[in-house]
């Protein structure tokens, strides 16, 4: 094997370090080349030398650091679906006319109402292990009271994998103006498309707006 081939990120250990140890030359030269060549290839993501690289490709298929979570370098924190909704001044719902902005999503049918959405939506390839940052999509949202007076509470559940007939996380909103709802609704999510059930339920006589609504990817290492 030439040595411009040799890769690895294996560190000599510590008896092969003590004075006097024996000189195992492929450990020497895999340690002392091999790491450092290791480490270029990933920092770069081009080739050390002119021989096509010899490190394991990332995620996405390529070579070097693509920050998809660990051991691929921290993962990057942004929104992986999101509904734009918003509200305009005193209370007015968009669209209006020449508006590109979505409708808050009304909630005003009465305590017991329930409103669903599907969230589709891609997920960038990642390493498959529990607990990797991009195996969950945590949800964002906020509600704003319709008319002057009263306290508007609403709850939203988030299905998984297998929609409205599987487990699923929620999170509530209480407010007399405008409030976002807690950060416990998440959906465990896979590389590639992705289908979530988003079910929001409103649970006081007193309505509310929904808007907008996303579903993120919250954590640089692990959950």
């Amino acid at each position: 094997m030439s040595i411009t081939r040799v890769v690895s990120h294996e560190p000599l250990t510590d008896a092969e370090c003590r004075s006097l140890a024996p000189a195992r030359a492929k450990r020497l030269a895999y340690s002392l080349s091999g790491r450092a060549r290791y480490l270029y290839e990933m920092l770069t993501g081009e080739p050390a030398v002119d021989d096509g690289g010899a490190t394991p490709l990332n995620p996405q298929g390529r070579m070097g650091i693509d920050r998809s979570g660990p051991p691929w370098g921290d993962a990057h924190l942004h929104p992986m679906w999101s509904y734009a909704a918003t509200l305009g001044i005193a209370g007015i719902v968009y669209p209006q006319a020449g508006s590109t902005h979505q409708a808050a999503i009304e909630m005003s049918g009465g305590q017991g109402t329930f409103k669903r959405i599907t969230a589709r939506f891609w997920v960038r390839p990642h390493y498959g292990a529990p607990g990797m940052p991009y195996t969950r999509a945590y949800l964002r949202a906020r509600a704003t009271r319709i008319g002057a007076s009263g306290t508007a509470t609403a709850t939203i559940r988030v299905y998984g994998p297998e929609g409205d007939s599987g487990p699923s996380t929620s999170a509530t909103v209480s407010t007399t103006s405008s409030n976002n709802f807690g950060t416990g609704a998440w959906c465990p999510v896979v590389p590639g498309w992705n289908e979530r059930i988003i079910e929001i339920e409103q649970t006081s006589t007193v309505g509310c707006y929904i808007g907008p609504i996303s579903l993120n990817q919250v954590v640089r290492r692990s959950h």
